[in-house]
Formats: C-alpha cells, structure tokens, sequence
C-alpha cells in the first residue's frame, strides 16, 4: 500500500536535499538565537524560510537538470 502512495523515485531526493537543510537550520538556530527575543525570533523565522527556499531552489534545479532531466521532458 505504502508503494502505491509515494514515488520513491521522486521521494527519495527530497530526503536526500533535505537532510543538509536540517543541519543548515540548526546553525541558524545556534547562531541567530531566536529564543531571546521576539524580534531574533522573527528574523529566525525570515531568514530560515529564506535560505530553504534558495536552498531547494538551487538544488531542485540542478537535480533536475544534471542528474533527472527526463523527469519534466516530454
């Protein structure tokens, strides 16, 4: 049931691209220390947000193009 579900072809790069981001996160966390303030709180937040989206951004693109270009071809 859990194959019918999930495309591992498809699932297993966005583990793979995700678990970097994890640690890239917990630097930001030792560095910014949002539990402080609210206003470091909030720039945590802005910036984490920020940094995943060029982070997968940049990679998605790049794993689509180099490694699975057939993914979005016709």
């Amino acid at each position: 049931m859990l194959l019918s579900i999930y495309n591992f072809k498809l699932l297993l790069p966005v583990v793979f691209f995700s678990l970097p981001f994890y640690f890239i996160s917990k630097y930001l966390e030792r560095k910014i220390k949002p539990r402080e303030s609210g206003k470091q709180f909030l720039m945590w937040i802005i910036v984490v947000l920020l940094s995943a989206f060029i982070y997968f951004f940049v990679f998605g693109t790049l794993y689509v193009k180099f490694i699975h270009h057939s993914l979005f071809s016709n």
